[in-house]
């Protein structure tokens, strides 16, 4: 496979890293409700991916920094629980790469059904323009 020409690289090296950005500055000045501004990058990935699927795919691997954030304390401690580090570890993984795959996959079909509106705004103002003429035509003879 040719992953140069597969992945648009310069969508998903800014979309993750303003994921990771928003994140580390939502967190160092404790801004919450800055948190959620993160999904945008990842939006942004899928919106730019070939389909759906690498939309998602793209955006499971796009959240990874946000894995690494959590393990580092980022968002506080993960838990107090009697669950292992490990468990609780592998339980954040999955977890973050599910909501990357989610968001991912919304902004590449949020792509598709842009497409499809501007095929479908196209294709109605060429049949108004032959409507039009059709008219017009008839007026002359």
């Amino acid at each position: 496979m040719d992953f140069k020409n597969l992945i648009d690289w310069k969508s998903f090296i800014i979309g993750t890293a303003f994921t990771a950005f928003i994140c580390i500055i939502s967190a160092q000045y404790q801004l919450d409700w800055l948190y959620a501004f993160a999904a945008i990058g990842l939006l942004y990935v899928g919106y730019k991916s070939k389909n759906m699927i690498y939309g998602a795919i793209l955006g499971a691997i796009s959240s990874t920094p946000l894995f690494v954030l959590a393990e580092y304390g980022v968002f506080g401690p993960l838990s107090e629980s009697s669950i292992s580090p490990e468990i609780t570890m592998i339980i954040t993984l999955i977890v973050v790469l599910i909501v990357g795959a989610l968001v991912g996959f919304v902004g590449a079909y949020t792509y598709k059904n842009r497409q499809k509106a501007i095929a479908l705004k196209e294709q109605q103002a060429k049949i108004g323009k032959n409507k039009t003429k059709a008219k017009k035509n008839k007026g002359k003879k």
